[in-house]
């Protein structure tokens, strides 16, 4: 349960640094950022689930 938190912290940490790092980005890719971040944090916490 820890790691889980973990990860989804970081994954929203990540998202809201970009955010501020790439403001102007079009919404389609801001879109498509989102779904590869949460993506990837999904697979992480399938790894490390047992």
């Amino acid at each position: 349960m820890k790691w889980m938190l973990l990860i989804a912290g970081g994954g929203i940490l990540f998202l809201v640094v970009l955010s501020v790092v790439l403001p102007s980005v079009p919404v389609w890719l801001g879109g498509l950022i989102g779904i590869a971040v949460f993506l990837a944090a999904g697979t992480l916490v399938a790894r490390f689930m047992d």
